[in-house]
């Protein structure tokens, strides 16, 4: 069984190819490379909330964590303001 993929580049769709390689579900590298990328994504979250670029502060201790990340779920927790939205659409972007 082969797929065939397209790429969104600038609203307009590639034309579809097969990929030579890559990671299938169930391949046993699949979880490694998650944790490798989502990683990422948990680091640049780390740089805005020490850049105070992205705030939130939860608890009596007010103890700073920006997101969850669980097996299929990353949840943003952030204060509600205009500035976290910027800015998480940012790092998503980027990401």
């Amino acid at each position: 069984m082969t797929s065939s993929v397209s790429i969104l580049i600038n609203r307009s769709l590639t034309k579809e190819f097969v990929p030579s390689k890559s990671l299938r579900q169930g391949d046993p590298m699949a979880p490694f490379s998650f944790h490798t990328i989502v990683e990422s994504l948990a680091g640049w979250v780390r740089q805005a909330i020490k850049k105070n670029l992205y705030c939130v502060e939860m608890g009596a201790n007010e103890t700073k964590m920006g997101l969850l990340q669980f097996s299929h779920d990353t949840l943003f927790m952030c204060d509600a303001s205009i500035q976290n939205v910027w800015v998480i659409k940012g790092i998503l972007r980027s990401f």
